[in-house]
């Protein structure tokens, strides 16, 4: 039985994250190691194992996880009344047309970044789904204030 206060090995970083370095570990400790890091490190540590065997099996390991934690969130969400998820509607397009006409571009910090993919996580959207939704929120809000 592996010791399981032994070093994790890395491989590096991932949005500020370290990644388990899962070729250096018995496979025994992928799920325990795999349930210390966001999703998305997971997925992206899965995604560098050496053999296609490994990354599959590594895949699955996570995704077990992912689902694991979202049952329990949805628990949590439950037991305290939580209201579930803002639904994040589709805007129409119009015929002939495949993007909106105009692009919006903001930089974030590091730390604001990973505060943004923690509460998309939580509410079940990509980052750039919940920045779209709370910018267009904050915009409308603004105006509503303004007529006032």
């Amino acid at each position: 039985m592996p010791d399981q206060h032994e070093p994790v090995p890395l491989r590096g970083q991932y949005a500020g994250h370290p990644v388990p370095d899962l070729d250096r570990l018995p496979r025994e400790r992928w799920e325990e190691v795999l349930r210390q890091v966001p999703p998305a490190v997971r997925e992206f540590a899965a995604s560098a194992l050496s053999t296609h065997e490994d990354v599959l099996e590594a895949h699955a390991v996570a995704r077990e996880i992912n689902y694991d934690e979202y049952d329990r969130k949805q628990r949590a969400r439950e037991a305290i009344g939580f209201p579930p998820p803002v639904p994040v509607p589709e805007a129409p397009r119009p015929l002939g047309q495949r993007r909106a006409p105009h692009q919006v571009n903001f930089r974030l910090h590091p730390v604001q970044y990973e505060k943004l993919v923690d509460a998309a996580e939580f509410l079940g959207m990509k980052p750039s789904q919940l920045a779209r939704f709370l910018t267009l929120r904050g915009v409308s809000q603004v105006l509503a204030e303004r007529d006032r």
